[in-house]
């Protein structure tokens, strides 16, 4: 089982990776933002006319990444190797202190070989202990003959360990010999639990990262020209991004205790682990009682900084041992932290670079990525609650804690990813944003108490092929589930692109169908949980593994299979006959020229898919006030959600076929489905469904004043059924088969007839985009550049006129045309009005420079005058124009 030294050790390796990221990273932006820089990152989107705002849309256009690609190639590849080489400096630093750090001990303290032989009864005690402890594998004895301490200290790699005895406690032993079997033995308990490693590791690392991360921050911090090409130049900041350095400094003050708070929790937690062996080899509750007198109890913002637990934290884990073994919150805080962190810079690094944009091979991999490592912190919290009960702990509600926990961590990681700094809002200070969040911390209780279930009915088969299952269903259910939040930078896009046309369509819809009150916010409802589910495939198998792998792994009696089994048969049974009697109110209440149309399409079959999932909220309730576990509850709604889709898709394709007792919209026999909604129903209802039915097995509980029964806390009988092989079979194929069944009916969904949301039409709209955002990058990207270049070449052209200089002004003139040719070269603004005063100003400085050329050559005042005029009119439209980028520059 991970242990939890493990846990902090991964949770300061990736807060390590994601801080260095992040500086290195930020290194590269501030040598980019220099003036003399020609190509960055706005460059290279105003040249393919691609703008990445904060909305998250994605241009369609194909080859415009390609160009943006080949354009950041020259930044990319430079900062890439920057951040790469920086990542390799602190891994071979690392391992360099790493592998030297015994040698420089034994040099720095002058440690000396233990004589044993001179000591034969401390020889034969340290055998003795070594037996106990690790008989495969006896250290090296050492002392330190200076200290008068009475500790010792175990260090050294792996096939060579070393322990060393302090001097003062070699003399103890004479005098207080559990005192000195209790130290030893502690010693030798880290060498049992395999966290030598770890430790010098942990301590290699912060070592590592102070020189190679923080050192280098702390000098461009105060020196930035460091970072130039003359780095023994006196500061200047003025060439130079301050809000970059400043972006990054209250993250950097931020992430750094936090690093050094993960590398005293390892070296704590590895402490209490070994003091938990030494309680058990010595049998004594305290080993350690005749050594100090119990310190006060420190502050808890010392505890969090201290290299050893305090003397009460000792005599309490050694009370309860099994508390080493509960998941704890700020653990669990610490993760989720360090995942989003870690995880945040390298996906603005791939981003940034047009490595990454949505709905690419990148971008997959990444969600994947963090939700493989979500997942992984989830699982290793599941494992160890099921072992902390297993071991008679029992702290109700302590996985939804461990997942709100987790939860958080990642909210707060976000605000702590400098990419949220550079976007132009900051999560979660929207609505959207807040949204998203609560979002999150829902699926992540939900998640870490499903996956304490699964660790608990796995039990000793977790290293088996059914915790295999369990953990890629755990990482697929977090990336349908919670996937969505590395994406949270795309929510406006998502608003203002697809919701708010469809929300449009909608309530024209239901304007024109004017059946019922309500139309409007069904159809809401049901067509926004249609469109947001993307992998709808994907979704049916995630959700069915809910209840499938509970069952599969902890049985349910026949009994209970088969009630679930009618129970939901039931209640297709009663939606069958609310959608006949929709029907019916349809036909009496709508004209039939209202009933074929695709408004009333989409109302109806919005109606259908609501009366479903309120079936299957209504037997959910009944289930639970009867007893049923969830898993049953959730497997009776499978199996109305199953056997009411094939009853849609029935009544859809014999719609106008035969009797009128089900026909609504058709007069003539056509079998087929009008409508995408009714013909994809498990796009909505195991979305819709499963919340609902966990809502009503919730309420069942309360009605029933009881706790949901436990699997396999049936009546004799059931237990006699349950260890019964048919019986067991037969509750185990049951689900099976309403799993495939789902999941056969969402991969073979019929095509509709018509696209009454006209989902077509709205995914090739280009939303409404912030224009000054755009013109705020084209400034940045060269325009600035381009409209002071045409400008100097004005000023350059009206000194040749005081004193005037005929040959000086017509080259000037003629230098001007030339200079006004090489600006129309350049993309013009992407703001409509910005663009007009660009075109049209370089048509009036065109227009006066080539009079003035003419002007000077035929020696013609009148029209040199003209030229003034043009001058004139290109001054006033450059003045607005440059009024325009000033605002730009501060939207």
């Amino acid at each position: 089982m991970p242990s939890g030294t493990l846990l902090r050790f991964a949770t300061l390796i990736l807060l390590v990776l994601g801080t260095t990221v992040m500086i290195h990273a930020n290194f590269v932006v501030i040598v980019h933002l220099r003036p003399e820089s020609t190509y960055g990152l706005a460059h290279c989107q105003v040249q393919n006319n691609l703008y990445l705002l904060s909305d998250g849309w994605v241009d369609p256009d194909e080859s415009k990444w390609q160009g943006y690609r080949h354009c950041m190639d020259r930044i990319t590849f430079p900062a890439i190797d920057w951040v790469l080489i920086a990542l390799a400096l602190l891994g071979l630093l690392t391992a360099a202190l790493y592998f030297l750090q015994p040698v420089w001990r034994i040099r720095r303290r002058r440690l000396a070989p233990l004589d044993l032989q001179a000591d034969p009864a401390l020889a034969e005690e340290l055998r003795a202990l070594v037996a106990r402890a690790t008989p495969d594998r006896p250290p090296t004895w050492l002392t330190d003959p200076v200290s008068h301490h009475t500790g010792a200290v175990v260090f050294g790699r792996r096939r060579n360990r070393v322990v060393c005895l302090d001097a003062g406690l070699v003399a103890l032993r004479t005098r207080d010999v559990d005192s000195f079997r209790a130290v030893v033995l502690h010693e030798l308990a880290h060498l049992r639990n395999r966290d030598v490693t770890i430790t010098h590791a942990t301590l290699a690392l912060w070592r590592a990262f102070l020189v190679v991360t923080l050192l280098p921050y702390a000098l461009v911090a105060v020196d930035p020209m460091l970072l130039s090409a003359r780095p023994l130049d006196p500061p200047e900041w003025s060439r130079y991004s301050l809000d970059s350095v400043t972006a990054t400094g209250w993250r950097v003050l931020l992430l750094t205790p936090l690093v050094y708070a993960s590398r005293a929790s390892v070296l704590r937690a590895r402490e209490l682990y070994a003091d938990a062996r030494v309680a058990g080899w010595t049998g004594t509750a305290d080993p350690y009682l005749g050594l100090t007198a119990d310190p006060a109890a420190r502050r808890w913002w010392r505890a969090a900084w201290a290299k050893h637990p305090s003397r009460p934290a000792r005599t309490a884990a050694l009370a309860r041992p099994r508390v080493l073994l509960r998941p704890g919150f700020v653990e669990a805080l610490a993760g989720g932290l360090a995942v989003q962190v870690a995880w945040g810079h390298v996906s603005l690094a791939t981003t940034e670079s047009g490595l990454s944009h949505a709905n690419n091979s990148w971008s997959t991999a990444l969600q994947v990525g963090w939700s493989a490592a979500v997942a992984a912190l989830l699982a290793v919290s599941g494992w160890r609650y099921a072992e902390f009960r297993r071991a008679g702990g029992n702290v109700r509600g302590l996985p939804a804690l461990v997942g709100l926990a987790l939860g958080l961590g990642l909210v707060a990681g976000r605000f702590l990813d400098l990419g949220t700094g550079v976007s132009t809002r900051s999560l979660p200070l929207t609505w959207i944003g807040a949204v998203d969040a609560l979002l999150l911390l829902g699926f992540s209780v939900g998640l870490a108490s499903w996956a304490a279930c699964l660790a608990r009915l796995l039990g000793d088969r977790v290293r088996s092929r059914y915790g295999l299952l369990s953990a890629a269903a755990l990482t697929l259910t977090c990336w349908v589930s919670m996937g969505r939040w590395t994406e949270e930078g795309a929510a406006d896009g998502l608003l203002s692109g697809w919701l708010r046309p469809v929300s449009a369509l909608l309530r024209g819809y239901a304007a024109q169908t004017d059946w019922t009150p309500w139309d409007a916010a069904v159809t809401h409802v049901v067509v926004f949980a249609f469109i947001l589910n993307a992998h709808r495939l994907l979704v049916v198998i995630a959700v069915t593994t809910l209840w499938l792998l509970p069952l599969l792994l902890g049985g349910l009696p026949w009994r209970r299979t088969r009630n679930a089994l009618l129970a939901g048969l039931t209640g297709a049974a009663v939606w069958g006959g609310l959608d006949l009697l929709l029907r019916w109110a349809a036909r009496g209440d709508l004209t039939a020229g209202i009933r074929g149309g695709e408004a009333f399409a989409a109302v109806f079959s919005s109606w259908e898919i609501v009366a479903l999932v309120g079936v299957q909220f209504a037997i959910s309730v009944w289930c639970a006030r009867r007893g049923s576990v969830l898993p049953a509850v959730l497997l009776a709604g499978a199996v109305t959600g199953v056997v009411g889709t094939v009853a849609l898709w029935g009544l859809h394709l014999a719609d106008g076929c035969g009797s009128a007792v089900w026909s609504v919209s058709r007069t003539a026999c056509t079998g087929t489905i009008d409508d995408a909604i009714a013909a994809r129903p498990l796009q909505v209802v195991p979305v819709l469904g499963t919340a609902l039915v966990l809502a009503g097995a919730a309420l069942g509980r309360g009605l029933r004043r009881r706790g949901v029964l436990a699997p396999g806390s049936g009546s004799g009988s059931e237990q006699a059924a349950l260890r019964s092989g048919r019986a067991r079979t037969a509750g185990r194929a049951v689900p099976f088969v309403v799993a495939v069944a789902c999941v056969a009916l969402m991969a073979a969904t019929p095509a509709a007839s018509r696209d009454v949301l006209k989902v077509g039409e709205v995914s090739r709209t280009t939303p409404v985009r912030d224009g000054m955002a755009e013109l705020h990058i084209w400034v940045a990207g060269g325009g600035l550049n381009q409209f002071l270049l045409v400008g100097q070449s004005m000023d350059l052209m009206f000194t040749s006129f005081s004193p005037f200089d005929r040959a000086k002004a017509l080259a000037r003139c003629g230098q001007l045309v030339s200079d006004v040719g090489g600006a129309r070269m350049f993309p013009p603004p992407p703001e409509q009005r910005a663009a007009t005063l660009w075109t049209t100003g370089l048509d009036s400085v065109e227009l006066g420079a080539t009079q003035c050329v003419q002007a000077m050559k035929r020696d013609d005042d009148k029209l040199l005058g003209a030229s003034a005029g043009s001058f004139g009119k290109a001054n006033a439209r450059r003045k607005e124009l440059l009024a325009m980028m000033i605002d730009s520059l501060t939207h």
